[in-house]
């Protein structure tokens, strides 16, 4: 007998040590106070106290995630490196200005490790952190609103042409405002679109209208135009969603034309587009005071301001002048290669990490050209717009060679489901029942494939060996009169399989031998028979979803056939034959319509968020799911 790579969590229950429970309160309060805290220096003391001081204590868990095989981590290595120690030719390199660059980019790197250690020990995900910033954003801009608004309404105070709505504490600047306010409305946005169930699309949609009239309000230019255009490259991405599109721009401007028929709200617009910039007279001095010093910069200092022949300003307004400004060429290039990178990483995990990661990164850089300063920075509001998407896509979209859990469970021992095989090393090709599956690409190497109930009928169109290596079948098929269980039985007759595994809601004896007769009578062949019942079944689930998997809520048996095979120790799944929508068989024509959709749904959900190494070559699919598309697919 073979025992599993992968503990079953769901055996013993998870007893977290006490440095990850600190690591993951201080990490989750740091995010809150990007909303609650009243100044930047409270941002600041937050993640010092809270984040930096417990990762300094147990540095040995996050050293581990270090991994100077991937890419973006050298990627982030060196730019961090090379823009902090720019400080050594900086016009502060005679005091302590250099050893506070080197503090910072300490500061830096914890922030990148942190987060990637929590979603490896299952502390983090990318549904509760969206969850968290929504909720959040909407209390404080509900707050902002009627606190503003109801002065107004009530007569009290006049709407002025010069009126622009602030947050309180470090937000009271309306740029700034708006800036956290369209981020939140982003990723609202990407989390509406997503959402399958009515009951988390109604409160969505109320979050975004909140968080976009609050946006508006602000009268912030730059903060608008960004978000109208991340959200088309959103919209875009969940193209099939057309119809959820066509609403938002219902109400939108259902909204927005009663509101412009106002001579007041004319006004306003008017003077707010009419307002002079000064963004290109500070570019222009900023080039011309860098003239000579062009490939390693002036060196980073404290005084980050510029002088220009109308006044003084407090920085360049642009991440990327900044860093040309104090680190030249050379740090120009490693931080566009960073960004760059970033977004490469983002865009090859599936699209509900990729689409709310990348939309947060993508709007953060265009309000960083307009307003941003140089990147190495202390902990500040500045961090929402750039390093903290960078880290999340660092941590999320991290390449998996192999899962591993940093949490280790107690008790487990005696609670492995074991099998007669497995798939260690392996490429699995999982091949589902719906209509329309796709072959694994040409010339991407051998596949192992197995199946489930009736799909292994399809294998021969497909150019594929008519044998897989392993079959999932369901006990109900083998005895039902159902017409399904009939059109699967009419199409398994005769055929064979390596390792057929039938899930029952018992696994003693009497059921697999009952089992054992159908599939005699059946004219079934195979190797080796596995019986597993409901209680193993959620136990696998469990140790490869984690404990947020709620047995109450099974996926069907597809879902689990790719699970299954990971849990068996399959290097990469390969997914075809699935679908969240279209209705039917492949090896039947009874068109009936498919069950445990939502599921479904959640399990793919939490499978793109683990970073699991489970693709799909159908890109309708790949759409509907997140997972992310295999190269070579049609």
């Amino acid at each position: 007998m073979t025992t599993s790579p992968v503990t079953a969590a769901a055996c013993a229950p998870a007893r977290l040590p006490w440095s990850h429970r600190i690591l993951a309160f201080g990490w989750w309060l740091f995010i809150a106070t990007f909303f609650i805290a009243p100044d930047k220096h409270d941002l600041r003391i937050t993640f010092y106290a809270l984040v930096a001081l417990p990762a300094l204590i147990w540095w040995r868990l996050l050293v581990r995630e270090i991994d100077w095989r991937d890419p973006l981590w050298l990627g982030v290595f060196a730019t961090l490196l090379y823009l902090s120690l720019s400080a050594l030719w900086g016009a502060d390199a005679g005091d302590e200005h250099a050893l506070r660059a080197i503090k910072i980019m300490l500061i830096l790197f914890i922030c990148f490790l942190m987060p990637r250690f929590l979603v490896r020990a299952e502390l983090l995900s990318i549904r509760h952190l969206i969850g968290a910033i929504l909720v959040l954003a909407t209390i404080v801009a509900v707050s902002n609103l009627v606190r503003n608004l109801v002065p107004v309404l009530s007569g009290e105070e006049s709407f002025l042409k010069y009126t622009r709505l602030g947050g309180w504490g470090q937000y009271d600047n309306p740029l700034q405002y708006g800036g956290i306010m369209g981020c939140s409305a982003l990723l609202a946005l990407c989390a509406f679109l997503r959402a399958t169930r009515r009951t988390r699309q109604i409160p969505l949609l109320l979050a975004l209208g909140v968080l976009v009239l609050s946006l508006a309000l602000t009268m912030s230019r730059g903060p608008i135009v960004y978000f109208v255009l991340v959200s088309a490259a959103v919209v875009t991405a969940y193209r099939e969603r057309w119809r959820r599109t066509l609403l938002l721009l219902f109400l939108a401007l259902a909204v927005a034309l009663p509101a412009l028929l106002q001579p007041a709200v004319r006004t306003a617009l008017e003077f707010n587009a009419s307002r002079p910039t000064y963004r290109l007279a500070i570019w222009s001095t900023v080039l011309e005071e860098t003239r000579g010093r062009e490939l390693f910069g002036q060196g980073w200092r404290d005084d980050q301001s510029v002088q220009t022949p109308e006044r003084r300003y407090g920085h360049a307004h642009n991440i990327l002048l900044s860093t040309y400004r104090f680190s030249g060429l050379v740090g120009l290039t490693l931080f566009i290669a960073l960004t760059i990178a970033l977004f490469y990483r983002c865009v090859q995990r599936g699209r509900d990490v990729a689409a709310a990661l990348g939309a947060w990164l993508l709007y953060g850089v265009c309000l960083q050209l307009t307003n941003g300063r140089f990147p190495v920075s202390a902990p500040g509001n500045d961090w929402f717009f750039y390093w903290l998407p960078a880290a999340l896509i660092f941590a999320f979209a991290y390449p998996l060679r192999e899962r591993r859990r940093i949490v280790k469970h107690e008790g487990d021992k005696g609670c492995l489901v074991s099998l007669p095989f497995d798939f260690k090393g392996h490429k699995i090709f999982a091949l589902g029942s719906a209509p329309d599956s796709f072959p694994p690409p040409a010339h991407s190497g051998t596949w192992q494939v197995v199946t489930v109930n009736g799909s292994q009928a399809v294998l021969e169109r497909l150019g594929l060996h008519a044998a897989p290596i392993m079959t999932l079948m369901n006990r109900s098929i083998l005895k039902s009169s159902i017409a399904s269980g009939v059109a699967a039985r009419r199409v398994l007759r005769g055929r064979s399989t390596d390792h057929l595994v039938v899930m029952s809601h018992e696994s003693n004896d009497k059921q697999r031998l009952i089992i054992a007769l159908r599939l005699w009578w059946l004219g079934y062949r195979y190797r080796s028979l596995t019986v597993l019942d409901m209680r193993q079944r959620n136990q696998i689930m469990a140790a490869l979803l984690g404990d947020i998997y709620d047995e109450s809520k099974p996926p069907s048996n597809g879902i689990f056939l790719a699970l299954l095979a990971l849990y068996l120790g399959a290097s990469r799944i390969l997914m075809s034959g699935f679908s969240l929508s279209r209705a039917g068989h492949a090896y039947n024509t009874l068109d009936l319509p498919r069950r445990h959709l939502d599921a479904d749904a959640l399990a793919l959900e939490r499978i793109v968020a683990l970073g699991l190494p489970i693709y799909t070559n159908d890109r309708r699919f790949a759409r509907e799911s997140g997972l992310p598309l295999i190269a070579g697919a049609a």
